[in-house]
């Protein structure tokens, strides 16, 4: 199914005259799936999942019949991004260096015969990072909803979900693309306020926001009312920002949750904050986003209630329904057969409007 297509008019000059030749791209859920001259098909892309894996280029005779199929193999990087072309000789014929943002360095292309002109003429490949394609007249990036620039690795335009996504509104994946991607230019944003338990959850892509009140961290739901202590397992999560991705280490019964990773500058399941008591940070791990009536230490969305049940509904259903990134998970000490490959549905900043109260409170549950 094609979900969007756009047209872009490409004019080459040659001997004085001036020949215009309109490209059609066509994109299948946020992804480049062909490319279309004169209503024929010239190239077709194929993906194993995000990542980019091989593509077909089609020649056609005089009279616009289809006369040669060539294949040729991608090669990327741990995150999917093009590094070179094989031909079905496994010869080379494409080859390019990047900077950690994008910016091409030095191409190598191989001299080919263009299999509808009969020119001569290097290889050409414009996919970069996962869901960008390099605009040869202007020099960005096309990435579905905005351009990306890779000389400055950021955005031409906002986000457009403005700050809810976060005061940078024009960075790229977090601003660690050798680490994450952002084929949409759109991730999931949060923020769960320990003090006054409410969860908002926005989707950038659909600008679709889910707010519930009935969700805490440290403490158990005991007769309808949020009861937080500071000692056992049941302590808060430390304050900061997280990446929420799918479980890394479900156990039986906990399919439906979520992973929260500490961004602290490895991608696992600990905590590594030097400016937090051990106690409260360093050390600590495990955290998820999860229904249920004990948090020791995750942000879980109270179940003891049929409004609590179908919070967790919505919050859920908004996450699986969201588009999608990838990032490189870090094995984590106790798990015996870790996914390396986690899927990235955004970020969740956890704040405490209320500070004095994170030792003991009794708390109704509520909206």
């Amino acid at each position: 199914m094609i979900s969007s297509s756009l047209l872009i008019s490409i004019k080459d000059n040659q001997a004085n005259q001036t020949k215009e030749e309109t490209t059609k791209y066509l994109w299948d859920k946020g992804l480049l799936s062909a490319e279309i001259k004169d209503d024929k098909v010239i190239r077709r892309y194929v993906y194993l999942d995000i990542m980019p894996v091989a593509f077909l280029d089609y020649g056609y005779d005089s009279k616009g019949k289809l006369n040669e199929t060539k294949v040729y193999s991608i090669h990327t990087d741990h995150l999917g991004t093009p590094k070179a072309i094989t031909n079905d000789k496994q010869e080379t014929v494409w080859q390019i260096d990047l900077d950690t943002f994008g910016e091409t360095k030095q191409i190598q292309a191989k001299t080919i015969t263009d299999p509808n002109t009969n020119t001569q003429r290097p290889f050409e490949f414009n996919l970069r990072f996962a869901g960008q394609y390099f605009d040869q007249e202007s020099g960005y990036h096309y990435n579905y909803h905005r351009y990306y620039d890779p000389k400055v690795g950021r955005y031409l335009t906002s986000d457009p979900i403005g700050l809810v996504g976060g005061l940078n509104s024009y960075g790229y994946a977090y601003n660690r693309p050798y680490e994450f991607i952002d084929p949409l230019g759109l991730l999931v944003v949060a923020k769960f306020d320990i003090g006054t338990n409410l969860l908002t959850m926005t989707d950038k892509d659909t600008l679709k926001t889910v707010t519930i009140g009935n969700v805490f961290t440290g403490g158990n739901v005991h007769y309808g009312t949020i009861q937080l202590r500071g000692d056992s397992k049941q302590i808060p999560i430390p304050v900061g920002k997280y990446y929420i991705t799918n479980n890394p280490n479900p156990k039986k019964g906990q399919e439906r949750w979520y992973g929260l990773l500490a961004i602290d500058g490895r991608i696992d399941d600990f905590t590594a904050n030097p400016t937090l008591h051990s106690r409260l940070g360093i050390g600590r791990g495990g955290f998820r986003l999860h229904p249920g009536r004990v948090s020791h230490g995750c942000v879980t969305v109270g179940t003891n209630t049929d409004h609590g049940k179908a919070d967790w509904d919505l919050v859920d259903n908004l996450l699986k329904n969201t588009k999608t990134s990838n990032v490189l998970y870090d094995e984590p000490e106790y798990a015996k057969k870790p996914d390396w490959w986690l899927v990235l549905y955004g970020e969740i900043e956890i704040i405490n409007s209320r500070p004095w109260a994170n030792t003991k409170w009794d708390k109704p549950v509520g909206r």
